[in-house]
C-alpha cells in the first residue's frame, strides 16, 4: 500500500511526482478518461433530469384527467 500523506500539501506534491514520472502517452490516456468519465456524467445526469420531467408531465396529465 501506499504511505499516508500528513497533509493535503504532502499529497499534492505527491500526485504532481506521480503525473510527472508517466510518460506523454500516459498523461494523454489519463485525460482522455477523465473526459470520457467527465462526458458520461453530464449524459446520465442530463438523462436523470429528462426523465424526472417526463415523470412530472405523466403526473401532471393523470391530474388533470381524473374525474374528482
Amino acid at each position: 500500500m501506499f504511505p499516508h500523506p500528513s497533509s493535503a500539501g504532502q499529497e499534492c506534491g505527491t500526485l504532481a511526482h506521480v503525473w510527472a514520472q508517466l510518460s506523454s502517452d500516459r498523461q494523454l490516456r489519463v485525460i482522455a478518461l477523465v473526459a470520457e468519465l467527465a462526458l458520461s456524467v453530464i449524459v446520465a445526469r442530463s438523462h436523470h433530469e429528462a426523465e424526472g420531467e417526463e415523470l412530472r408531465h405523466v403526473d401532471a396529465a393523470t391530474d388533470a384527467q381524473s374525474p374528482s
